[in-house]
């Protein structure tokens, strides 16, 4: 399940470009003779008191395997620039 939340109240503080552009967004609908299927959703967005959407997984274990994900995502690009 995928939280949604709208806080009123922000903070003043201006995030990194790292900060503001983590966004992960997946295809959640999978069988075995298509693959995946339907467009891309929102399930991890970036966090912190500057936010005022924002959007994670309801449960902790799968809010952690997003972070991670997010991570792995991050290193191999970085990786592939150095190329």
């Amino acid at each position: 399940e995928i939280v949604q939340r709208y806080n009123q109240i922000v903070c003043m503080m201006m995030p990194g470009p790292v900060q503001s552009n983590d966004h992960l967004s997946v295809k959640r609908e999978y069988n075995y003779q298509d693959g995946f299927l339907g467009k891309l959703e929102l399930v991890d967005g970036p966090s912190g008191c500057w936010v005022s959407n924002k959007t994670f997984p309801k449960e902790q274990r799968y809010l952690t395997a997003a972070k991670v994900l997010k991570a792995q995502l991050k290193l191999m690009a970085i990786q592939l620039l150095d190329l």
